[in-house]
């Protein structure tokens, strides 16, 4: 049996971890898919190195995900530490680093499948609902108590019914009215990820069909455009007439004014699957084995540029970052983020080496929980009473944020997720694949 072409399992930028050597030969005999690795390599040699560089990976994506997260809860640590503040506020521009990883990742772990048969792109879609299915439903019935503010909003009676059916099913972002609206509204990245699994048999043709180097830069940099060039517009000729056009969202402890246009721009999956796009072409790069030379310094400079900026240095990048130019460093990082991307893949600069150490490694196993998850740190904070209790001390509050969302993430992640995930794979191969995809 050819190691590349055993059917494997497609993660998001949050999934699971690089597999031991007996993990992938179990595997390989038994090929029954039950893995949860996010690489498995023909070469044995070739797994030793590329075990370090996912570890990296596994690495980047926790940073990234704590990064959003603490985005997301900026508003209780803005008044005491407002220096900190301007850096974590910036959170959302981590979102395109997660498109761009899972785009990577996937054109890593399929490089060399087809996807000639029904039966391949049919198991390759279950495998991508049974790996977030469980973890997003589960998120939902957390937050069930939240279902009354939708009914409760000021959409339409259609508007409300749809945006519950959608969010069901983790579609809510195809209609901007229902993309915050929603019960669990940071699930809103999942539709984006699954339409970007639906169409992968094919992009990766597309990526695949790559000759030369040339071509690789020349699509990554369409693609980029093709990415910047609306939310470039939406700045330049609807970011400030649409100021006063707000929807409106009402959180349990905070109001989300956005505008229309904004939060298709943000959250619609059409002007999300360049950056996807953009993280396979930047693993077809990788896997030319190109010498780059300074690659490692490079990705050091990216990474500290990106977190400077952030920090708003110099001063006027804070003025510049509000609604409309905010989605401007949303795709603007892109370069460096494609950047940070080669350089932890080669294992090059202090930025690698930190990020393979172990324990950040297993901590980016469990992220997209911690991403999921999140809503529930409103209900720590307000319900509990840990936002009166700490106000005083918001980096403390948020340390136990983190670390009860790590917590909750682990359990789910051991005890529901990964178990359901390969039960449901199981019945898959048992009931489906046996029955009707056999000769």
């Amino acid at each position: 049996m050819d190691n590349n072409n055993s059917t494997q399992e497609l993660h998001s930028p949050f999934s699971s971890a690089t597999p031991t050597k007996e993990e992938y030969n179990n595997n390989q005999q038994q090929d029954n898919n039950d893995n949860i690795s996010i690489f498995v390599n023909s070469s044995r040699d070739k797994q030793e190195s590329n075990n370090n560089r996912l570890k990296a990976i596994d690495g980047i994506r926790f940073i990234f995900a704590v990064f959003i997260v603490i985005g997301h809860y900026h508003s209780f640590l803005y008044t005491n530490y407002p220096s900190i503040t301007t850096l974590f506020t910036r959170g959302s521009t981590a979102v395109d680093m997660f498109f761009m990883l899972s785009g990577f990742i996937i054109y890593i772990v399929y490089e060399n499948r087809d996807f000639t048969s029904w039966k391949e792109i049919y198991t390759f879609w279950f495998y991508q609902v049974s790996r977030i299915g469980p973890g997003y439903l589960l998120a939902l019935l957390l937050n069930i108590y939240k279902l009354n503010i939708t009914w409760t909003s000021d959409m339409s009676f259609f508007h409300k019914f749809i945006g519950t059916i959608l969010t069901l099913i983790g579609q809510q972002s195809w209609l901007p009215e229902t993309t915050l609206f929603c019960w669990n509204m940071f699930s809103w990245s999942i539709t984006c990820f699954s339409f970007a699994w639906f169409l992968f048999p094919w992009t990766k043709r597309m990526v695949k069909k790559s000759s030369t180097i040339y071509t690789d830069l020349f699509y990554l940099i369409l693609f980029y455009l093709f990415s910047f060039g609306p939310h470039l517009f939406y700045y330049k000729f609807i970011g400030e007439s649409s100021a006063s056009v707000d929807m409106i969202y009402e959180g349990d402890f905070n109001i989300v004014k956005t505008s229309y246009w904004y939060t298709v721009l943000h959250s619609h999956p059409i002007f999300r699957i360049s950056g996807y796009i953009m993280g396979m072409y930047v693993a077809k790069i990788y896997t030319r084995k190109i010498n780059l030379k300074y690659i490692g310094l490079l990705t050091d400079m990216s990474f500290i540029f990106v977190l400077v900026v952030c920090g708003g240095v110099p001063r006027y990048v804070s003025q510049w970052y509000r609604d409309g130019y905010e989605l401007l460093f949303c795709t603007g990082f892109a370069p460096f983020y494609a950047i940070i991307l080669l350089g932890i893949s080669y294992e090059k600069g202090l930025l690698a080496s930190l990020l393979k150490t172990d324990t950040l490694s297993n901590l980016g196993k469990i992220s997209f929980s911690i991403y999921i998850y999140q809503s529930l740190g409103y209900f720590l904070l307000g319900y509990l009473g840990g936002i009166y209790a700490l106000d005083s001390m918001p980096i403390l509050t948020m340390t136990i944020l983190i670390f009860s969302l790590i917590i909750l993430a682990l359990i789910s992640s051991v005890f529901y997720e990964i178990p359901l995930q390969n039960y449901l794979r199981r019945k898959w191969k048992e009931n489906v694949i046996n029955r009707y995809f056999t000769l």
